[in-house]
């Protein structure tokens, strides 16, 4: 899922002559409990200062809200490959932003992509890890299919899983596949001749799956009678490779009545 926050079409020219002196920035005002609200979070307006000449002025453009953010959202201390955000500090995520200052290998009106902080202007050393935009590439592209969730799917479902040594047609089952990863999943799939059932957790969801997306099967998990019965029926021949979105008490069941 991408969220759109700025769609700029100011020239090159204006954008030179025009570096702010202030910035909009989204902290986390608390630690959420259960489902986050807006009170948890505040927007802050705070001086720009000035770039050193290492350095790039980014102008946000998009900002990528993954789940894995609510993850973060506990405070405490680093867990697994990613560092929490503390109370009364800056939210940051995966972001396209254009180049307004430029910098080493970075021209003025240049997309790039980085882990950008959850403001209107940001700035990062040049020589940080930071990558063009490729051009003629839509710029949520490389936030989605072509980005974190894209690469999830890919390696996930071709390296990890190895969907290519199973026979052509065996069944390969997504949970969560209207999500950003489980789709791309099921289509690269289909795309390398597998039969591909998804879960969802609406009935326009499951018609996506379905009628855009070309699943063979799908069904509502929310409104499924029995989550087992509804396996059974979608993969009459079983599972042969399941990619796992959610877990949970979905994963434990599907490990306990694995109709394979």
């Amino acid at each position: 899922h991408q969220h759109h926050i700025i769609n700029n079409t100011t020239t090159i020219t204006s954008i030179m002559a025009a570096i702010p002196q202030e910035r909009n920035a989204v902290f986390l005002a608390n630690i959420p409990e259960g489902v986050p609200v807006e009170s948890d979070y505040e927007v802050r307006t705070l001086p720009l200062p000035a770039a050193a000449d290492d350095e790039l002025v980014l102008e946000t453009l998009y900002l990528s809200v993954d789940p894995y953010l609510r993850i973060l959202m506990r405070g405490g201390q680093k867990v697994g490959y990613a560092t929490p955000f503390q109370k009364d500090g800056e939210i940051e995520s995966a972001g396209v932003s254009r180049v307004i200052k430029a910098s080493g290998d970075y021209q003025v009106g240049d997309l790039v992509i980085s882990t950008a902080k959850w403001a209107d202007y940001n700035i990062i050393k040049a020589d940080a890890k930071i990558r063009k935009v490729p051009a003629g590439v839509n710029p949520q592209t490389v936030l989605s299919a072509a980005g974190l969730t894209g690469l999830t799917a890919y390696f996930g479902l071709l390296r990890v899983a190895a969907l290519e040594t199973y026979p052509k047609g065996s069944t390969v089952y997504v949970s969560g596949a209207a999500g950003a990863t489980g789709n791309v999943v099921g289509q690269i799939a289909k795309l390398k001749g597998y039969r591909v059932v998804g879960s969802a957790g609406s009935d326009e969801k499951v018609n996506w799956l379905i009628n855009d997306l070309g699943f063979d099967a799908a069904f509502n998990y929310k409104t499924s009678a029995n989550f087992a019965d509804s396996l059974r029926e979608t993969c009459p021949n079983g599972i042969d490779i399941y990619f796992d979105n959610v877990g949970g008490e979905m994963l434990d069941e599907i490990q306990q009545s694995w109709p394979r």
